[in-house]
């Protein structure tokens, strides 16, 4: 009785010093989870697209560096390209431009601000300032860049071939540049216009009413406006053809159609603008995803949302695959055996691998689908195949690895490479051009099909990874080492290896690319930073860590992978630290990004780091047995770094909460005192009732407790995140 009498007095005496806290500070705005874009721009083979965030992705043709967008550009409200050049407005009114530099076209006036829209062409790059003046530099061959005296009021600025086109707030439009095919021949009594886009040689101008007009070269009839033509809601010039977006969200494209340009996709609608390129285009939709279509050659067209998270990519002999974090699959490249179809619903993939013409995909319940050449029967699955553990492809067949130590083949059997029936004790699978090579539970191999550039694994017992090619073999060992052979001196480290006929690379585990003696290959500015490789006779990719992906050097194919990942770090500690050896008071906190799998225990120093953050809104939960929780509530992870806290100031959490339920009361007051006065050796001693952990449990406890007595989790005062 005396020890609760003590208990409860030190409580009065808590409660009548208590002092207030500051309730802690919330935020319940939603943040979608989907990547949204504003607006687009196309050049002659590549795109450019802004995200709601002020983030621009490029992807495309990268010859001269059109796809390289400078590393931390951001706060970006427009965007503009041209054939092999991009300009990006900043909110600050300054611009940033990169790709090709030819004709000077980099070298805007030096003190150029107040810039309020950017427009740039084959041969020129133009502003508008907010005062209402254009400048243009650049090519002056034709005089483009002699701005006449007069202009003011303008609106709004558009740049073609060596021409300028220029719109002014009357609605009213002037040219002036090149005019060798009529571009600068504005049709007499033009008026209410309210937008303007300039191809190569010819311009369109929509107006007010809905309608539009164009004039210059007129080849492929791109200037021949379809009769009763209305309710158009933007237009743009590509460089052979026409293509507007309707104010009921369709599409309608007229002019050259040679590589489908004017081959609208199916089911396109609530198409906000689009941009028209050389023989492709892309439009934007209203939800802020992309569509593209016509010329894909250099992946122009592709959907960036379609490239986010990428974890592994496999390349054919004319088309890339790339299978996302979330298990969806996209491909680009030749589709004329149908490769680049994926499977409509495809997804819980777990890994891709992709034949000359065909490609395979594992999927998490063990099944498996194909798509592409079936020539050599290779897209026929064997019925009833479940249970696939892992897959291996080559030219025209592919293999699958059973649960059960079986394998299953199909496609090309020429040489035999399919004959997998009744073989048990399976322990891994590797394909090569016409080759199945077999690893069996004892380490021995089993070659089927045309072995005969097998030596180099016939001696190799300890074979972690094999890549199986057109005529030789590359091994890599369990310690990392790479099977020694023509290719390659003596490596080690190594990750994974590839190679065609004529080259061979292999990665390291942290991330650099060695080339083969006889490499014929070009990577000036990707040797480091790579996740993964894949290489076929005419295809080479490269998975880089910052979610870049190079498909096929000797065209520059670049996509920029939209990686949403963040992370969260900083340091943790018990409120309680002068009465508590320092290590124990902040070593064993949790953190934890509540509605995910992402959680992490603080260190010795209070540290911790969460990786891996997927985009979103989410609460953060910082907690410990004897510990009232913290919930930091509403922290939103847009594809940057967090951090909570200083290793001189980390953040607290009070001690005291016994049974956990997240408030320091006489509940908790009482179990202490029911083992008051007690020490480690005795037997009413409890540990948790220990909160210095001096191995007694006494009067410094019970202060420790009563100290943040009746606190909750939510009187904590609010967390600086930076």
């Amino acid at each position: 009785m005396k020890k609760y009498l003590i208990c409860l007095c030190m409580i009065i005496s808590f409660l009548i010093v208590q002092i207030s806290f500051e309730v802690f500070a919330t935020n319940n705005s939603e943040l979608s989870s989907s990547i949204r874009f504003k607006a687009i721009a196309v050049g002659n083979a590549h795109t450019l697209a802004l995200r709601e965030n002020g983030k621009v992705f490029a992807w495309g043709k990268n010859e001269v560096g059109e796809c390289n967008v400078p590393k931390g550009l951001e706060n970006v409200k427009a965007i503009a390209c041209s054939e092999h050049h991009n300009i990006a407005l900043k909110e600050d009114g300054t611009i940033v431009t990169w790709g090709d530099d030819a004709n000077n076209i980099f070298n805007a006036p030096k003190g150029l601000k107040g810039i309020k829209s950017i427009a740039t062409g084959t041969k020129n790059s133009a502003v508008l300032k907010e005062d209402g003046t254009v400048v243009v530099w650049g090519n002056n061959d034709f005089g483009q860049c002699n701005v006449p005296d007069s202009l003011s009021d303008i609106k709004e600025i558009s740049v073609g071939d060596s021409f300028i086109v220029a719109l002014k707030e009357n609605g009213s439009v002037l040219a002036w540049g090149n005019n060798n095919s009529g571009q600068c021949n504005i049709p007499l009594g033009l008026c209410n216009i309210k937008e303007i886009s300039c191809g190569m040689v010819h311009t369109v101008a929509l107006k007010e009413d809905g309608t539009m007009v164009a004039w210059g070269w007129n080849s492929f009839r791109k200037c021949t406006i379809p009769a009763g033509l209305s309710d158009i809601n933007s237009v743009s010039a590509g460089y052979y053809n026409t293509v507007i977006s309707m104010k009921d969200g369709t599409v309608k494209a007229w002019g050259d159609d040679s590589l489908g340009e004017c081959d609208l996709p199916a089911d396109l609608s609530n198409v906000k603008t689009i941009a028209a390129g050389e023989q492709f285009t892309v439009a934007l939709k209203n939800d802020g995803s992309i569509v593209g279509w016509g010329n894909n050659d250099f992946c122009q067209c592709v959907n960036p949302l379609d490239f986010m998270n990428i974890k592994a990519i496999t390349a054919g002999e004319s088309h890339s695959v790339a299978l996302a974090e979330n298990g969806s699959v996209s491909a680009w490249g030749s589709n004329n055996f149908g490769q680049c179809n994926i499977p409509k619903g495809l997804n819980n993939v777990k890994s891709i691998k992709a034949g000359s013409y065909h490609t395979v995909a594992s999927k998490e319940d063990g099944t498996v689908a194909v798509w592409g050449d079936n020539t050599c029967h290779q897209c026929l699955v064997p019925e009833g195949l479940t249970n696939v553990k892992k897959i291996a492809v080559g030219r025209n067949h592919s293999v699958a690895l059973k649960e059960d130590g079986t394998a299953v083949a199909w496609g090309d059997n020429t040489f035999g490479q399919c004959n997998t029936t009744d073989i048990k004790g399976i322990k891994d699978v590797f394909a090569g051009y016409d080759l199945t090579i077999l690893k069996k539970e004892d380490g021995s191999f089993i070659y089927l099909g045309n072995a005969s550039n097998t030596d180099s694994l016939r001696e190799i017992i300890d074979v972690k990874d094999i890549a199986a090619l057109y005529n030789f073999i590359l091994v890599i060992r369990e310690d990392g080492t790479l099977a020694d052979n023509w290719y390659f001196g003596k490596l080690n480290n190594i990750k994974a290896a590839a190679g065609n006929c004529n080259n061979a690379i292999a990665l390291t585990e942290d991330g650099k690319l060695i080339f083969s003696k006889n490499h014929y290959l070009d990577f000036p500015n990707y040797t480091s930073g790579i996740k993964a490789i894949s290489m076929t006779e005419e295809n080479v990719m490269l998975l880089c860590e910052d979610g870049l992906i190079i498909s096929n050097p000797y065209n520059q194919r670049k996509i920029q992978s939209i990686n949403t990942y963040s992370s969260i770090s900083g340091y943790i500690s018990s409120d309680n630290t002068q009465n508590i050896e320092q290590s124990l008071g902040k070593e064993g906190f949790k953190v934890e990004i509540v509605g995910t799998d992402r959680s992490a225990l603080t260190s010795g120093d209070g540290s911790f780091k969460i990786n891996d953050i997927p985009e979103g809104l989410y609460d953060i939960k910082i907690s410990k047995p004897g510990y009232v929780a913290r919930i930091i509530n509403g922290v939103k992870f847009s594809n940057s770094d967090i951090k909570i806290g200083q290793i001189d100031s980390p953040v607290k959490l009070w001690c005291g909460d016994l049974n956990n339920d997240n408030v320091i009361n006489l509940d908790d007051v009482m179990e202490i005192s029911k083992s008051f006065n007690t020490c480690i050796n005795e037997d009413n001693f409890k540990s948790n009732c220990d909160l210095n952990k001096d191995q007694c449990i006494n009067i410094i406890d019970v202060m420790i407790a009563v100290k943040h007595f009746n606190s909750t989790s939510d009187d904590y005062s609010s967390i600086d995140l930076t």
